[in-house]
C-alpha cells in the first residue's frame, strides 16, 4: 500500500521531467525518492537533522556557569552579596587550591635537592677544569651549565619535583576571567574600546547567551545595596587595591630570602596595585566584591599551603674560618682560577 501511495506522489514529477536531460532526471527522482520514503516510510521518532548556526564553546562554557551561580544561589537561600564570596570559596576549594598544593611541594623538594647540585656542581667544575681548561674560563662556564643543567633536570624528574610544575597556577587565569566575564554580563555590562577586541561577542553573533539577573539590584550589602552600578563611595576600588597590597608584600612566602631582582618585580607589581583602585572607579559592585573576595582567600591560602607544606632555606656551603692546607692539584686550580693563559 504505501509502495503505491509513492508511485502515485511520484507520478507528476517523473512527467515533467522527461523534458531535461537525462542525469538532471536521475538526480531528482533519487532525491525526491528519498524525501518521500522519509515522509511515508520512517517511523515518527527518527530524527531529522538540519543546517543550523553552531555557537562557540565559550558560549556554552558561559551558559553552564551562570545556571551554576543561579543554582549555587538558590541552594544557599542568601543575597548575592553573600553568593558571591560564596562562589569564589568554592572556585579557591576546588581548583586553585589542589593546584597551590603540587607547586608547594614541587618547591619544597627542589630546594631539598639545592645542596646536592652545589656538591655536583664542585665535581663537575675540577672535571671540566681538567678536560677544557686549555680553552679558557668562558667556554669551561658554558660546559658547567650544560652539565648542570642536565643534573638538574634528572634530579627533578627522579623526585618528581620538575619545574612545570611550578606553572600550573596559570590554568586558573582563564577560569578566573571566564567567571568575571560571567558577573559582567550579569550586571549587563559593556566592554571597553580595547577588550572588544578579544571579545567573543566580535567573532560571531552577538545575541545573549544569558538573562540579565535583576536580584543584583537590590541584594547587595552595607553602603553598597545595589550591585549593578559602582560603588557610590567609591570604596570598594581601594579595598581591592588593598588586597593587591597584601598579597604582594604580606604573602605566605614573604618570609623568603629575594633576589635583587625578585625585589625589583615586587616593587613593580606594588605599584601597580596601586594602580588599581582609580582605574576600576567604574566598574560595578559585583564584579569587584568577587575580586575583592577571590584576593582575600589566595592571601588566606597562601599562608595555609605555607604552613602544610612549610619551605625552608636551603643549606648554604660552609666558608671556612681559617685558610685550607691545599694540594698541589688544588693550587694549580686557583692559578687557573686568577689566570687561565699561564
Amino acid at each position: 500500500m504505501k509502495y503505491l501511495e509513492i508511485q502515485r506522489l511520484m507520478r507528476p514529477f517523473s512527467n515533467s521531467s522527461l523534458q531535461s536531460d537525462s542525469k538532471l532526471r536521475k538526480l531528482s527522482f533519487h532525491s525526491l525518492h528519498q524525501t518521500v520514503v522519509r515522509k511515508v516510510i520512517a517511523p515518527p521518532h527518527y530524527r531529522s537533522f538540519h543546517q543550523c548556526i553552531s555557537r562557540p564553546i565559550y558560549y556554552e562554557a558561559s551558559q553552564a556557569t551562570y545556571d551554576l551561580f543561579q543554582s549555587i544561589h538558590s541552594i544557599s537561600g542568601t543575597s548575592w552579596s553573600i553568593t558571591i564570596p560564596l562562589i569564589a570559596l568554592l572556585v579557591r576549594m576546588t581548583v586553585s587550591l589542589p593546584l597551590s598544593l603540587i607547586q608547594q611541594r614541587a618547591s619544597c623538594q627542589q630546594v631539598k635537592l639545592i645542596p646536592i647540585l652545589l656538591a655536583w656542581k664542585h665535581n663537575f667544575r675540577k672535571e671540566t677544569l681538567h678536560e677544557s681548561g686549555e680553552q679558557g674560563p668562558k667556554a669551561c662556564e658554558k660546559i658547567i651549565s650544560m652539565k648542570m643543567r642536565r643534573k638538574r633536570n634528572e634530579l627533578f624528574r627522579r623526585y618528581n619535583c620538575g619545574r612545570w610544575k611550578l606553572l600550573l597556577g596559570f590554568f586558573q587565569i582563564p577560569i578566573f576571567l571566564g567567571v568575571l566575564d560571567v558577573f559582567r554580563r550579569m550586571t549587563d555590562t559593556k566592554l571597553t574600546s580595547f577588550a572588544q577586541i578579544f571579545s567573543v561577542e566580535n567573532m560571531s553573533d552577538s545575541q545573549r547567551i544569558m538573562l540579565l539577573e535583576p536580584n543584583l539590584a537590590n541584594e547587595g550589602m552595607l553602603w553598597f545595596p545595589n550591585l549593578m552600578v559602582a560603588d557610590p563611595h567609591l570604596a570598594l576600588p581601594f579595598i581591592l587595591s588593598g588586597t593587591f597590597m597584601l598579597n604582594i608584600f604580606a604573602s605566605g612566602k614573604s618570609h623568603l630570602t629575594l633576589s635583587r631582582r625578585q625585589i625589583v618585580i615586587r616593587r613593580g607589581l606594588g605599584v601597580a596595585a596601586l594602580c588599581i583602585g582609580p582605574l576600576f572607579l567604574h566598574v560595578p559592585s559585583a564584579l569587584l566584591l568577587y575580586w575583592i573576595s577571590n584576593s582575600l582567600l589566595n592571601w588566606i591560602q597562601s599562608w595555609l599551603v605555607s604552613w602544610l607544606i612549610p619551605i625552608s632555606q636551603p643549606m648554604q656551603p660552609l666558608i671556612p674560618k681559617k685558610p685550607w692546607k691545599i694540594t698541589g692539584l688544588e693550587e694549580k686550580e686557583l692559578k687557573f682560577e686568577k689566570n687561565p693563559f699561564l
